[in-house]
């Protein structure tokens, strides 16, 4: 419940500080900062507000989800043969915890990298167009860094949560295994 209760808080925070950093620089340097959401620039940003908050709420919903969910339990050697295990059932619940961990960890990767953006445009803004990062930033899909590092830590934890689902199997089956002797 405690974890639950402070990624929930956590990713709240983060919704506000990339909100409200974007907000900042959109209104006192405008001329300097590129944004690279197209909705930021639509009805004055209005859109933005109402997609953050159904964003917001995926993200809640996906963590209530995992917090209900129960390891499916199968009897495997290793992380593969689970994995191959899985594939050849109907574990719908599985599918749907692996998508939800999977979006919430990409998520928070994706906004904690988008608020140090923020940041480092904050602290080195003189520096900024000038440096490595910049450059490097710029060949980026909209200019931006998220994006990637949210998509390349989803290529990382799907494959994670296989392996954590799998030594849970595990421990349950020896838990079972040791209640019956």
């Amino acid at each position: 419940m405690k974890k639950t209760g402070l990624f929930i808080f956590m990713t709240f925070l983060l919704f506000i500080l990339d909100i409200g950093l974007t907000i900042f620089h959109m209104g006192f340097s405008y001329h300097l900062v590129s944004e690279g959401n197209p909705l930021i620039h639509y009805q004055n940003g209005f859109y933005l507000l109402w997609a953050n908050l159904v964003y917001f709420m995926l993200i809640v919903g996906s963590v209530l989800y995992l917090k209900f969910y129960k390891t499916i339990i199968i009897e495997a050697k290793n992380a593969k043969e689970y994995t191959k295990k899985l594939y050849q059932s109907n574990y719908v619940s599985f599918i749907l915890a692996c998508a939800c961990f999977s979006f919430m960890l990409g998520s928070f990767v994706s906004r904690g990298y988008a608020v140090f953006d923020w940041l480092m445009f904050t602290i080195f803004h003189q520096l900024f167009f000038d440096s490595l990062y910049f450059n490097i930033r710029d060949i980026m899909p909209f200019q931006r860094f998220d994006i990637v590092m949210g998509f390349l830590s989803l290529t990382v934890v799907m494959p994670l949560f296989f392996k954590l689902e799998f030594e849970a199997s595990v421990k349950l089956i020896g838990d079972k295994h040791e209640k019956h002797i």
